[in-house]
């Protein structure tokens, strides 16, 4: 997202965060870290940065834990909204205003960087893929997470094979169900595939590359999700079935090694 975005659809976009509560996303942030210390041990000294921070919650629950954290994003609002959350759950956070493919974010600066559901919204994603690597320290990681092209339902807008669509119709579609004020926020520049992302992972230098089938575990689940582990564990053991997979799951999901 080349431009920054101060439009008053976003505002009424984040309108959703006023009743918000930090303790919804305490689970989801215990899985986070439980995968990426599947890769890194984290502590006090572990320096993570978040690209997209959204309201801000998963900076502020890094900085109550003891991680140090900061962050970019490019509405202003966003920003807004999450200095007062912090603030109000007693903490100090650092959110920098910006786009990932236009702004300097360090060089071998981070351990872990953070990028869930964003990329997507990126227009120029090879640079801030760019970005993103050189901030990285030496075995430092990338956790990322997007779109998926060719999964059945897309899990950036419910629409039966959206992410199939060009982008002009993607965006016409989201115009004609959504208005065309939605036109002017949070729209997906990008869909990729496991891929497309693997090879251009490999092409800017990360040493590994991990997809979702080294990432999932069985802690993903419930104990009355039987069916589901038994069903992971199947796929985990067929070559065939992970490739063929890769394509239609609702999510890319990696983790890469620098």
């Amino acid at each position: 997202m080349g431009d920054l975005c101060d439009s008053k659809p976003f505002r009424n976009y984040f309108e959703i965060y006023k009743d918000f509560k930090l303790e919804s996303k305490i689970p989801e942030f215990n899985r986070f870290l439980r995968k990426i210390n599947k890769f890194i041990v984290t502590d006090n000294s572990t320096k993570i940065f978040e690209i997209g921070t959204g309201n801000g919650w998963f900076q502020i629950l890094c900085v109550k834990n003891g991680l140090a954290a900061s962050g970019i994003d490019v509405v202003p609002h966003n920003i807004e909204f999450a200095n007062k959350l912090a603030e109000s759950n007693g903490q100090n956070i650092d959110i920098t205003l910006g786009s990932i493919e236009d702004t300097f974010i360090g060089s071998s600066e981070y351990d872990v960087i953070m990028a869930i559901s964003v990329f997507e919204h990126v227009r120029d994603w090879k640079k801030g893929l760019m970005n993103s690597y050189n901030a990285l320290k030496p075995n430092g990681i990338l956790f990322f997470i997007s779109t998926n092209k060719f999964s059945l339902i897309s899990g950036e807008y419910r629409f039966p094979f959206y992410g199939w669509l060009p982008r002009f119709i993607r965006f016409k579609l989201r115009a004609w169900f959504q208005g065309k004020e939605a036109l002017s926020y949070n729209l997906d520049f990008n869909q990729f595939n496991y891929f497309q992302l693997r090879r251009f992972f490999k092409k800017l230098g990360f040493s590994k590359i991990h997809d979702i089938w080294d990432i999932i575990d069985i802690d993903d689940f419930s104990n009355s999700d039987l069916v589901k582990i038994y069903a992971m564990k199947f796929v985990k053991n067929s070559k065939l079935l992970r490739k063929l997979l890769l394509w239609l799951l609702p999510i890319t999901y990696f983790v890469c090694i620098k």
